[in-house]
């Protein structure tokens, strides 16, 4: 089964705890020659990083990538994950104007235009797959189906990984249309084996080498980081609406989902499942869009597609 780079989101790492091998020790040309990108995904896992450190930062440069929804061209992300007392959350920014964060199990969002809303999630695993994993297990390493350690190598306290993917091996990669083999660098403290540095090139069918993405992480310095004015506005409850929506109306398997937001935060549903939107239990009038002047208790109904 192939596995998902995830790059806007990050690229992850598994909860492993730091064993002794291939974390600290001495960087002599037997531990260079004999580091593995299980290594890397031991010494990088995020109890790991989060043991030593408050926060992390990654800073991010894609480099003429067409995401979904549009061509972005060149565009940079700024991820920062915070230590707290119930938790790790996350903060993402991206250049061209979207954000999102994830504080527990409440992902908030503020669009391009500005306007911030509340996702609801509707208990079929989908906050699970897509949002749980940058909060407890992802920073800046993931295993890739496919990719291959090609050479490592140790200078001046760096350690250098390099490694082949084929794009064909991974999701993401092929959702987005990139073809061909990624070759990776991975720099990292030769001492603790954090990952310092990531950049990405790669080599299309028609033999011609680019950059693709580049990443620096920073730990420690975001400790006192204050969450930005959307996350906020998303959690003021001063003036509050209710949407309900009920799933499968009229059967044994109805089941209705409320949810209480800010008056002025906009709610986007969020499943595992593509579905519909209806005004009434009969699907006869369908919801175009969510937006608009709210009232304040609203009913909907969903239909899967």
């Amino acid at each position: 089964m192939k596995k998902s780079k995830k790059i806007v989101a990050g690229v992850l790492c598994l909860i492993l705890l730091c064993a002794a091998a291939g974390c600290g020790g001495p960087a002599s040309k037997d531990v260079a020659d004999s580091f593995t990108l299980e290594d890397l995904e031991r010494c990088n896992a995020f109890d790991v990083v989060f043991e030593d450190y408050g926060s992390a930062r990654i800073e991010s440069k894609f480099y003429d990538f067409d995401l979904p929804g549009g061509d972005r061209g060149d565009f940079t992300q700024t991820s920062v994950f915070v230590k707290g007392d119930s938790g790790v959350s996350m903060y993402t920014d991206f250049s061209f104007g979207f954000a999102y964060a994830v504080e527990g199990r409440n992902v908030y969002q503020r669009d391009e235009n500005g306007s911030y809303s509340v996702l609801a999630f509707f208990d079929d695993g989908y906050y699970e797959e897509a949002y749980l994993p940058t909060v407890s297990k992802w920073i800046l390493y993931v295993p890739t189906e496919g990719e291959e350690l090609i050479s490592s190598s140790v200078t001046g306290g760096v350690r250098n990984l390099v490694t082949n993917t084929l794009t064909s091996d991974v999701d993401d990669y092929t959702m987005w249309g990139i073809e061909g083999i990624v070759d990776t660098n991975y720099e990292l403290d030769a001492e603790s084996g954090l990952l310092l540095k990531v950049t990405d090139y790669l080599t299309g069918d028609d033999g011609n080498r680019r950059l693709l993405a580049e990443a620096e992480i920073r730990y420690g310095q975001d400790d006192g980081f204050t969450p930005p004015e959307y996350v906020t506005l998303c959690k003021d409850t001063t003036e509050t609406r209710t949407v309900h929506f009920v799933r499968d109306p009229g059967t044994a398997e109805e089941k209705t989902f409320t949810f209480t937001l800010p008056k002025k935060a906009a709610l986007h549903p969020a499943a595992m499942e593509e579905f519909e939107l209806y005004k009434d239990p009969e699907f006869t009038v369908l919801l175009e869009e969510m937006t608009g002047e709210f009232p304040d208790e609203a009913t909907l109904y969903m239909k899967q597609k």
